[in-house]
């Protein structure tokens, strides 16, 4: 038989055959391709029935230039819409045209021999299919994945720009709040008025801090903090960190060693800022730690740096949650804790200000119960 003969003899067997090709092909990627199994069979046989029917038509004539665009304007369409399918990966896309020309050839075959220029000819169109398959899928990924990655900055700066009106917002009648206990120091109050008056102080000293930190955190977000370096002793730092969460220590009876090496370990950094590091690491400490517990605040020299440990026997960390500690908004289970919980900014900022600084900063724990650590190395200055 000639090659021409060849072709169109297989073109018949291949349009009668059509139909138990794509039932065959289907019940094959249901099996072999995971994204394909529970889709949609209107989705499934998307552009193939009509792939087919291009692959019989360049069977049976001569293929022109109008055909030949027109067959791989089926693929461009079948790999968009792939592409739009999210759990569709590129290689499932290929895998699907291989084991399309495999259905192909076992079908044709189990009813008799396919010659050599009919075999080529469709090997020639399912690779043609799977190259502009792939060149338009491609395509439409990345203009999906940029659109997301768009829509994701968008998100991020509205939810900087809401962070940041929301601490301007809160600042007012804060400041009101904080005038007002001023004035009541000084007028003579019972016993259990100097107590309510003391929790009311300790509370919006805290709600203080976290509107800081809420400006902070979107201000660095947006490159807008900028540090004032000097070259001081990080013991200094720790001791005002440590007297100024002294009230919230007290007031949970809790108990906090501080330990600083005799020789003056020196950073290049910003006084202020790392004051900041170290009082939202011991308000985390305090927060996580039952009334009563135990909090360590160690400075040591190490390799270079001066390490800060901040170590407590509060309720430690699960593992899983370890490698997502620092994450903006990151919460343990509030059941853990009750109504301790907070917002999830101060760890993130903690790290935010160890990077710019030119440090790091982990976390360990040995599980529920087994309270946590937190080191925080930041470079020594230049000769320190």
């Amino acid at each position: 038989m000639t090659g021409q003969g060849d072709r169109i003899e297989t073109a018949s067997r291949l349009r009668a055959l059509a139909p138990l090709v794509l039932r065959r092909w289907e019940d094959r990627i249901r099996d072999e391709i995971a994204a394909a199994r529970h889709e949609d069979p209107l989705i499934l046989f998307n552009e193939i029935p009509l792939f087919l029917a291009r692959v019989v038509q360049a069977l049976s004539a001569e293929l022109d230039g109008e055909e030949r665009f027109a067959r791989e304007q089926v693929c461009m369409e079948h790999g968009a819409q792939r592409a739009a399918e999210t759990d569709y990966p590129l290689s499932a896309v290929m895998q699907e045209y291989f084991l399309l020309r495999k259905t192909i050839f076992e079908t044709l075959e189990a009813e008799g021999p396919v010659g050599q220029t009919a075999r080529e000819m469709i090997t020639d169109c399912i690779e043609i299919a799977m190259r502009e398959a792939a060149e338009r899928f491609a395509e439409i990924h990345q203009k999906t994945l940029k659109e997301r990655a768009d829509a994701l900055a968008k998100a991020d700066q509205h939810k900087n720009e809401f962070v940041t009106t929301l601490a301007h917002e809160l600042r007012t009648p804060l400041s009101a709040i904080t005038n007002a206990l001023y004035i009541l120091e000084n007028v003579t109050l019972d016993d259990r008025a100097i107590r309510h008056l003391s929790t009311v102080q300790r509370q919006t000293r805290n709600l203080a801090r976290l509107v800081d930190d809420m400006m902070d955190i979107a201000r660095i977000a947006q490159g807008k903090v900028d540090l004032r370096r000097d070259i001081f002793c990080v013991a200094d730092a720790a001791r005002s960190a440590a007297e100024a969460m002294r009230p919230l220590i007290e007031a949970r009876g809790q108990d906090l060693e501080i330990s600083v090496p005799s020789e003056a370990v020196l950073i290049d950094a910003d006084a202020t800022r790392v004051e900041q590091i170290l009082m939202n690491l011991l308000n985390n400490a305090i927060k996580y730690t039952e009334p009563g517990g135990s909090i360590w605040l160690t400075i040591e020299r190490e390799d270079g740096n001066a390490l800060i440990l901040v170590k407590d026997t509060g309720i430690g960390i699960d593992p899983i949650v370890l490698p997502q500690i620092f994450d903006l908004f990151m919460q343990v289970d509030p059941s853990q804790i009750g109504s301790q919980n907070g917002l999830g900014i101060g760890l993130s900022l903690v790290k935010r200000l160890v990077e710019m600084h030119g440090g790091t900063i982990e976390a360990d724990s040995r599980g529920d119960g087994q309270g946590a650590e937190f080191r925080v190395r930041l470079p020594l200055a230049r000769g320190a």
